[in-house]
């Protein structure tokens, strides 16, 4: 497709999501102190996101000519206002931005529960991946993941996994308490499993989580650093990153497929093939790559012109009923051992619409869409922006662990706009609770070891000799 060919619709669309990358780059300099990648403005900061997912797949598949047909305006209106309602809500927040780092009041004990909880959650991420590698799916589309209908499943896959990015951002933390001992095994523990996770990622073909994963990196060194600014070489850094995690995964995905997903040892395998992989892809096989891309990042967008699609032809809005339907999986399986097969949301919407099911990621427009149509997306990221600025004002003025436990907890799962969001916050908000109850009986510990340190050996003698 050329510029001469495009339609008016088609031009005012691109047009519409011109301007709202433009806003959202606007957003970030509203500052003095320039671009910033900081938790505690959550307008900018969402915004990248929103790019990652929404804008720039937008933009691949209208560029490459396989933009759904008739869908244009719509879907660019909605990402639109979508993002302005959310603008809107984080302004009705009356978020107050904090530049100083918060929680510097921990004391001691707290810092060093903290620390080994985050231990604790580093040792369960491993635990998932040695099991996935152990069990041929470390490759994450090898095939498709059916999670047991046991307690232990659940335990790994769901409540252990939730770990993977707040870890980041509780380590960011503490690489900024005054206490040399914690911040110095905090600060080693962060660049170690940070560089890790976003390895293992890669590895894995994450490629949206592990350039997340970056991106919490330098948030959690903001922490430590007390500045929110970007510098030239970290944006350098983190987009020549995110080149390489691309090229990996797409090399692993359009060369080696097969021979990744049925080897003896996929860990192994993607360790010994990255590279060359990586290599080929973009040397000799870019078409092919390029290709691969567009129709990987664009099935958001894909997906929410389906649902268009469909209530256009006649089918209705849910109102609520598919959230209505998953309310059971909130119910912790240690509680409820009988609990059914939670079906993915993705899969109740098109069973709803009665589309063709596929695997297809259900991200926040098109949920919001399906739920109350524009309205939807309007009132449901305006909810979204009001609650991630109350919650921004919670954290920085709360004496309280447990805020952020909570504040990192859905930040992680925010971020990822190809999750459902609404389930998803109040799963992953039982997850935050549970981890902070462990913090708890970790604290209560230290707190008694430290009281008992300070107990004196002998008796007092009040009197002097003579």
């Amino acid at each position: 497709m050329t510029f001469l060919e495009f339609d008016n619709q088609s031009f005012l669309a691109l047009l519409i999501v011109t301007a709202t990358i433009s806003l959202i780059g606007i957003s970030h300099f509203r500052s003095s102190r320039g671009l910033c990648l900081d938790i505690t403005r959550p307008l900018p900061f969402y915004g990248i996101f929103y790019v990652i997912y929404y804008l720039f797949p937008f933009l691949l598949l209208f560029f490459a000519g396989q933009f759904p047909e008739g869908h244009e305006l719509a879907i660019a209106f909605l990402l639109l206002v979508g993002y302005l309602a959310f603008g809107l809500g984080v302004t009705n927040s009356r978020v107050k931005h904090d530049s100083s780092t918060p929680m510097r009041w921990l004391n001691e004990d707290e810092a060093k529960a903290l620390l080994t909880t985050c231990i604790v959650g580093i040792v369960l991420v491993c635990y998932v991946y040695i099991w996935r590698i152990d069990e041929g799916q470390f490759f994450n589309h090898a095939r498709y993941f059916t999670q047991s209908l046991t307690v232990v499943a659940s335990f790994r896959d769901v409540f252990a996994s939730s770990f993977q990015l707040p870890l980041i951002l509780l380590l960011g933390i503490l690489s900024a308490v005054p206490y040399s001992g914690v911040r110095q095994v905090a600060r080693a523990l962060l660049w170690l499993y940070g560089m890790a996770i976003v390895v293992v990622l890669m590895l894995s073909s994450q490629t949206r989580p592990a350039i997340t994963a970056m991106i919490f990196i330098l948030v959690a060194l903001r922490f430590s650093r007390r500045h929110s600014t970007v510098k030239f070489y970290h944006l350098a850094l983190l987009m020549l990153g995110g080149i390489a995690i691309v090229a990996v995964v797409q090399g692993m995905r359009t060369i080696g497929f097969d021979e990744f997903a049925t080897s003896e040892n996929q860990f192994t395998y993607a360790v010994e093939h990255a590279i060359p992989y990586a290599v080929t892809a973009t040397t000799e096989s870019s078409p092919e790559v390029f290709e691969k891309i567009v129709d990987r990042a664009g099935a958001t967008i894909n997906f929410l012109a389906a649902v268009i699609y469909s209530i256009n032809e006649g089918e209705s809005h849910s109102y609520g009923e598919g959230i209505v339907q998953s309310l059971y999986s909130l119910v912790p399986r240690f509680v409820w051992e009988d609990k059914p097969a939670v079906l993915a949301p993705q899969l109740i919407a098109e069973d709803f619409l009665k589309m063709r099911l596929n695997d297809a990621p259900l991200g926040p427009i098109t949920q919001f869409y399906l739920e109350f149509g524009a309205m939807g997306v309007i009132i449901g990221y305006w909810g979204l922006g009001w609650f991630l600025g109350w919650l921004t004002n919670l954290w920085t003025k709360s004496t309280h662990v447990g805020v952020f436990f909570i504040y990192s907890f859905i930040w992680s799962h925010v971020v990822n706009l190809e999750q459902e969001l609404i389930l998803g916050i109040l799963s992953i908000l039982r997850n935050a609770l549970i981890a902070y109850a462990f913090y708890r009986c970790v604290f209560a510990l230290v707190s008694l070891a430290s009281a008992r340190r300070l107990v004196p050996v002998g008796p007092i003698n009040s009197e002097t000799s003579t």
